[in-house]
């Protein structure tokens, strides 16, 4: 020992060298008498001699005994430390010390500085955000921004939590979110992001797209999810959409029109010629044998005439749906194309109509699928059509496959030049949008191609 505690036999001065930690004999200013070997390290010194060389800067910062606190330290280096100093009065050779012990804490409030900037930063993103965003632990909410509660009529983000996370999903919409809900606690694989409604507290109805991940939360397991406001989105698609069934609409009525125009002008016409040729055969019956045979050539080709335009004046018109089931009509329109091209074998199954469907989507599907048969017979050079229709509501599958010639996409602007480059393909696909459904189209060269159609039945 050195100094005024040299040469005692004291066992709390012996205890100093076996002590683990940093540990000094100090008078009642403060002043260092004493220090061990952890000590002298925290002074940035070397040595004992070194530690005792310039007594007048050994002073700890001693407030109070029995305290404990939080100081800086002008270590004999020059270099300035936080530490955390512990007090505890000592009587040693009849006089009156204390022992300090003292932590360097240092990196500890450089860390914890950084967690702080963090934290404030973190929650300038999290309440400025433009998404809503919760954090959930076993089905009740535990945090919530203040946009999320903005989005559901909150007054106050405190107002949200405690409440389960089903309490503001809509009815409809409740099993598709627990099956997913479900599907993320399984940790299996499902979308990275969809949609439902949510129900607002005036009872307006929100559309959200959310994206929703794992983490830990006050050390526990959580689920963190954004959610976004696409209200007036969905409604702008709605919008879009019932314009392109006016839009279909209109296009039908001018079918219909056009359709009763042929019917009555050019059938009018047609029979007209038919009566004027039995009345040229009557008055010529002395007609030569070339003469009788041209005239059967112009009859038969009038009444060929007079029936393609029966037939097309009919299917234009789509009143068959009036007057039979759709599986039937559909059937009718596979028949009469097999008559018109026998080399093409054309197999079609349907599932589930078992009830007729919304008028509209009927004529969809109908006219989907003659336009369908006309590309395969003007396009596909195919021998074999495969057609599958299934209804399990709410949705209506058809696909269509061929094994014809099919045609390669090099890139997603490639793949929307060739599906543009038909009338009848754009056609097929605003009938589809139209009814929010999709269409997907799969082919390569000398592969064949495969048409798909998903459509949504109200």
């Amino acid at each position: 020992m050195i100094g005024e505690a040299a040469g005692e036999k004291n066992d709390l001065v012996n205890l100093l060298a076996s002590v683990p930690v940093p540990l000094f004999i100090t008078d009642k200013r403060g002043a260092v008498i004493d220090g061990n070997d952890k000590g002298i390290q925290l002074m940035g010194v070397s040595s004992k001699e070194e530690l005792f060389r310039d007594r007048k800067r050994l002073r700890l910062p001693i407030k109070h005994p029995c305290q404990s606190f939080e100081s800086t330290l002008n270590r004999l280096d020059k270099k300035i430390i936080d530490v955390q100093v512990h007090i505890t009065p000592i009587h040693l050779n009849g006089k009156d010390y204390f022992l300090a012990c003292l932590t360097d804490i240092t990196e500890q409030k450089k860390i914890a500085g950084q967690l702080r900037e963090v934290s404030e930063v973190y929650q300038t993103v999290v309440e400025n955000s433009l998404a809503a965003i919760s954090i959930h632990q076993d089905g009740i909410t535990r945090f919530v921004n203040r946009r999320y509660a903005e989005m559901l009529g909150f007054e106050d983000p405190s107002q949200c939590i405690g409440r389960p996370f089903w309490a503001s999903i809509h009815p409809d919409d409740m099993p598709m979110v627990r099956e997913r809900g479900l599907m993320r606690e399984k940790q299996q694989v499902l979308p990275a992001q969809y949609t439902f409604r949510e129900i607002k507290q005036d009872g307006t109805i929100v559309w959200v797209e959310i994206r929703a991940t794992h983490a830990t939360y006050q050390g526990k397991p959580a689920a963190v999810t954004n959610f976004i406001d696409i209200t007036q989105r969905v409604n702008a698609e709605e919008e879009i959409r019932n314009l392109s069934r006016r839009l279909v609409r209109v296009r039908e009525d001018e079918r219909k029109k056009l359709a009763a125009d042929l019917h009555d002008q050019m059938g009018q016409t047609l029979t007209v010629m038919r009566f004027d040729l039995e009345n040229l055969f009557y008055h010529l019956s002395k007609l030569p044998e070339e003469g009788k045979r041209m005239y059967d050539r112009l009859m038969q080709n009038v009444e060929l005439l007079a029936d393609h335009l029966r037939k097309a004046t009919f299917y234009m018109r789509g009143d068959i749906l009036d007057q039979k089931m759709l599986i039937a009509v559909l059937n009718q329109l596979v028949e009469e194309f097999k008559g018109r091209h026998p080399e093409i074998e054309v197999n079609f199954q349907s599932l589930g109509f078992k009830r007729r469907l919304n008028p509209e989507i009927e004529l969809t599907i109908y006219r989907i699928f003659q336009e369908a048969l006309r590309n395969i017979s003007k396009h596909a050079r195919a021998t074999k059509v495969e057609i599958m229709l299934t209804y399990s509501h709410p949705r209506v599958i058809l696909t269509i496959r061929d094994n014809g010639r099919g045609f390669y996409f090099q890139s997603k602007e490639d793949r929307e030049r060739i599906l543009a480059s038909g009338i009848g393909i754009i056609s097929m696909k605003e009938r589809v949008a139209s009814f929010g459904g999709q269409m997907e189209v799969i082919s390569a060269p000398g592969k064949g191609t495969m048409v798909r159609f998903d459509l949504p039945v109200c």
